[in-house]
């Protein structure tokens, strides 16, 4: 009767508990899983916690950086892939970083002439291929990226919990 009030109380059934048991998946006494062998982890727990350190410094390093970080700071050799592995188990994201140059003098009365050609009449009213939308201008593409200029800021801001592997820069 008490083996029945046991398997009762932990709503499993009587052939399941005796397979885990039978075949040392779990320990006899309860029903939470053994430690097996397995290979460890490269980054520890500490090495998880110094890699959120390094990232929340500055989170515009890319993973290959952040490795080498961790091998001269801690002798810690991982692959950069192992970093965004980590990174991701933490909760940050990879992301692209898209810079907008800041433009000289000359660059924005070109920029202003150029708006200037290509606006149109469409009846009577003035129609610009420039449209405003969610708060900036898009700008035509450029070696095949689009540039945006915030009209209050002239850089993207990037989250808190993103992390950049490629910084790309752009020319207008």
């Amino acid at each position: 009767m008490p083996s029945k009030q046991n398997l009762s109380s932990m709503k499993m059934k009587r052939s399941t508990i005796l397979h885990y048991w039978n075949n040392g998946y779990r320990s006899p006494a309860t029903i939470e899983n053994r430690p097996r062998s397995g290979r460890p982890r490269n980054i520890t727990a500490n090495d998880s916690i110094a890699l959120g350190q390094l990232i929340r410094r500055n989170n515009e390093t890319a993973s290959k950086e952040l490795a080498q970080q961790l091998l001269d700071s801690r002798g810690l050799a991982v692959s950069r892939w192992t970093v965004q592995r980590e990174l991701k188990r933490l909760g940050y994201k990879s992301t692209l970083l898209y810079i907008t140059p800041i433009l000289t003098h000359e660059q924005r009365v070109a920029r202003a002439q150029w708006a200037i050609k290509h606006q149109t009449t469409i009846g009577g009213e003035q129609y610009s291929q420039m449209k405003p939308a969610n708060n900036c201008f898009e700008i035509p593409y450029v070696d095949g990226l689009k540039i945006q200029k915030l009209k209050s800021r002239e850089f993207h801001r990037v989250d808190r919990r993103l992390w950049c592997g490629v910084t790309s820069a752009s020319r207008v």
